[in-house]
């Protein structure tokens, strides 16, 4: 993903999660939108060593409110070293991905992702499966029912 510019109103007031676009082409992990509305809470903590489920977690990326200037400079680096365990908020997330392999020809897709994201208008949850197609090379969304 790739943002444009940040959801301001005309007195600069931040009214939600930005569009985004395609970036045009795949990673070199094979992944596309690496980008997203939230910044992306990793797993890593901020040590480099994951021996304690209460260290603080290195944060990536960009949120809806970062100029597109900020979030290519902050998509190249860590971001911060912050700890979100007990709090709540509109610009942080996670990204789950699963790679489901082929057996014969039962199954032609994979299950990238599932999204949650909000409705702007009541705030009432969304998700959306991000599927692979592995015959026709494309991505999908498919808004679901709650998992």
């Amino acid at each position: 993903a790739v943002y444009l510019q940040p959801n301001f109103l005309a007195g600069g007031e931040l009214i939600g999660p930005a569009e985004i676009n395609n970036a045009g082409s795949l990673s070199y992990y094979g992944t596309m939108a690496q980008g997203g509305n939230v910044w992306e809470i990793m797993e890593t903590a901020s040590d480099l060593v994951n021996d304690s489920p209460n260290e603080n977690r290195i944060l990536k990326g960009g949120d809806w409110s970062v100029l597109y200037q900020n979030f290519i400079e902050s998509s190249q680096t860590l971001s911060s070293e912050v700890s979100y365990k007990n709090s709540l908020g509109s610009s942080r997330g996670f990204r789950i991905a699963m790679k489901k392999e082929n057996v014969g020809s039962v199954t032609n897709t994979i299950l990238l992702v599932t999204q949650k994201t909000y409705d702007l208008v009541n705030w009432a949850p969304v998700y959306t499966n991000i599927i692979y197609d592995t015959n026709s090379k494309a991505f999908y969304r498919l808004q679901i029912e709650k998992p």
